[in-house]
């Protein structure tokens, strides 16, 4: 049986996956940060809010998008790392764009802090993949 702090890991990528941004909530402390290499979220509602824009962005611009997240390991300094796919669909085509995303959770078991990384070669591959598809990014 997995432990609860993999039960929130997991359950908080699932509802991402979903889109169900209420349900991602419930598994966040309201002051959650999250982190990336070109910004800084402050809360839980503007994290969520950038989620749910993203995913809406793709969805308009895509023919079909789904959403794939799995726990990847824990961490040395206590994170857990989730591997995070988005498979973009422009008719027949599909391209997956795979990035990570790491957790941490304070001791009463809410996520607190989000840190996200494009993997190498990530965003020109999607790009490469939108222009041979005539999407404009």
């Amino acid at each position: 049986m997995p432990s609860p702090d993999i039960e929130v890991v997991n359950g908080f990528s699932a509802a991402l996956d979903a889109d169900d941004f209420e349900a991602a909530s419930r598994l966040m402390r309201a002051d959650c940060t999250f982190v990336s290499a070109d910004k800084t979220l402050e809360g839980r509602e503007a994290v969520l809010a950038a989620y749910d824009r993203n995913s809406r962005r793709a969805r308009a611009l895509f023919s079909l998008v789904r959403y794939r997240s799995r726990f990847d390991r824990r961490l040395p300094d206590g994170g857990y790392r989730v591997l995070m796919t988005d498979e973009l669909h422009a008719g027949e085509a599909v391209h997956e764009y795979t990035s990570l995303q790491t957790l941490y959770l304070s001791d009463e078991g809410l996520i607190y802090r989000i840190l996200w990384e494009e993997l190498p070669g990530q965003r020109e591959a999607t790009r490469s993949f939108c222009t041979s598809h005539g999407i404009a990014l």
